[in-house]
């Protein structure tokens, strides 16, 4: 769930700051916030089909995780042929974010990490750009992400 104003952007058109949800129950709590009609009382899979929503990606990940200098280090190698390092500090509220961004900045320059150009991004975003020319397009129009 995006966190902060919508100039916080890190490489690869993703956001850099975002709450992280995780499990059904708390799945379906944050898309209530934006999906009017969801029924909570159904299954995720079957309150977002009555909703009219569709699966336009799957793919499988083979993920190591690693830690360094208290950020989490994902090296991620997907299915269809695409591979990424993620460098991540998980915070306890937006106020640690800013430090948490800096430690982020040092453990990647210790790695020799480079930021991803414009125009591409994580699994999904590659995913869409390769396969999903649709799903961009009204991305891009709807602003979510760059052409």
């Amino acid at each position: 769930v995006p966190v902060g104003t919508e100039e916080e952007y890190r490489s690869g058109d993703e956001r850099a700051v975002f709450r992280e949800v995780e499990g059904e129950a708390s799945v379906m709590e944050a898309l209530t916030e934006y999906v009017a009609g969801l029924d909570s009382s159904r299954p995720l899979a079957e309150a977002l089909q009555a909703c009219n929503f569709t699966a336009f990606a799957e793919f499988h990940t083979i993920r190591q995780k690693w830690s360094l200098s208290g950020c989490t280090i994902d090296l991620d190698v997907a299915d269809f042929g695409y591979s990424i390092m993620e460098i991540e500090a998980m915070c306890g509220s937006e106020d640690d974010v800013p430090g948490a961004l800096e430690n982020v900045e040092r453990v990647a320059e210790l790695l020799n990490a480079q930021p991803l150009t414009s125009g591409h991004g994580g699994k999904l975003v590659t995913y869409i750009r390769n396969f999903c020319p649709q799903v961009l397009a009204r991305l891009v129009q709807a602003g979510i992400l760059h052409g």
